[in-house]
């Protein structure tokens, strides 16, 4: 696998596009100091996925987009693409040639792309992790980088040794796992405490239901003795009402038996009227009598109204203690 090609625009001193080709064998880039040859390895390694912005000489990670001069003005963004070629297994995917993009917007927004289609940083670091292009790639050597190896630490020069041998994709993975194993772990003691907490709750609901098992029985027990209750209200209001008909009835015949008797002593009296001259106190005594009457009429059909007012209001409690039951 090599790199065969790279292409920038708004990067650094990059106001327009610039298109590099690398040919197989040795490459060198030669120019006059400030002309941006150190700018082509920053883009390599900003492309890769450098987070640093001092690693690449600026303060920030917008110093890194065109920030314009006196004849052209600032960019918006700044793009970066790598392509590689001749890949024969050198990185974990079926493509021959790959290409990696990462674009940066001065609202702090960035794209990565792998082949043109949007993607991870890990998904790049991953792909380049044995390749000595990942992580911090020793394949980029800076000035002053070789004395710094021979000065490193065992640990660090551990570290290089394994990513160039090939094992730290491993070592990722393991450390991956790991940490998976531990959060299975965790999670397993969550689940046991979720466990354990269930069963409480499991218990203290069986109780709640026991409860209200009881109490629905006790509300059933109560609507079924309401209703007996109202069953015997209504027989004995069905037994007053036949008991204040039978009462009205009485009254009624009474008083038809009492305008009976009226009719037939207003009839006596008319008689009694053309006999009046002959019969006066034959008149007089019907007369009181006719008045006897009267009053007794009265005071019967002022029983019967009573007793009609009676029998509407035990009929009117009869239908409310229907509709209550119903």
């Amino acid at each position: 696998m090599r790199l065969s090609r790279l292409t920038a625009f708004g990067f650094k001193s990059f106001a327009e596009k610039v298109d590099v080709t690398f040919e197989p064998g040795v490459t060198a880039i030669v120019g006059p100091n400030g002309c941006g040859k150190s700018n082509l390895s920053d883009a390599i390694r900003w492309a890769l996925g450098e987070q640093s912005a001092k690693l690449l000489r600026g303060d920030r990670m917008d110093d890194l987009i065109f920030a314009g001069n006196s004849i052209r003005k600032p960019l918006g963004m700044a793009e970066v693409s790598l392509i590689f070629t001749d890949n024969y297994g050198n990185i974990p995917t079926e493509f021959h040639e790959v290409t990696v993009t990462r674009r940066l917007y001065r609202s702090g927004e960035s794209e990565y792309l792998l082949n043109h289609a949007p993607c991870r940083l890990r998904d790049i670091t991953d792909l380049f992790l044995d390749t000595g292009l990942g992580g911090e790639p020793y394949a980029l050597i800076e000035q002053g980088s070789i004395g710094s190896i021979i000065s490193a630490k065992p640990a660090e020069r551990r570290f290089l040794i394994e990513e160039a041998a090939g094992i730290m994709t491993y070592k990722v993975k393991k450390r991956a796992a790991l940490a998976k194993l531990d959060a299975a772990e965790q999670n397993l003691l969550r689940v046991n405490d979720i466990i354990r907490e269930v069963e409480r709750q499991k218990n203290s609901l069986k109780r709640q239901a026991n409860k209200a098992e009881r109490y629905r029985a006790y509300q059933d027990r109560a609507v079924e003795l309401k209703g007996f209750v109202k069953v015997s209200e209504l027989q004995q209001s069905r037994q007053q009402l036949t008991l204040l008909q039978d009462s009205a009835l009485a009254a009624q015949r009474a008083v038809d038996a009492a305008h009976a008797a009226v009719a037939a002593v207003e009839a006596e009296q008319e008689t009694m009227r053309i006999r009046e001259l002959e019969q006066e106190q034959t008149r007089a005594a019907a007369h009181q009598r006719l008045q006897e009457l009267r009053n007794a009429l009265s005071r019967d059909e002022t029983e019967l109204n009573h007793m009609r007012q009676m029998l509407n209001e035990l009929a009117r409690r009869t239908l409310e203690r229907r509709d209550r039951s119903t």
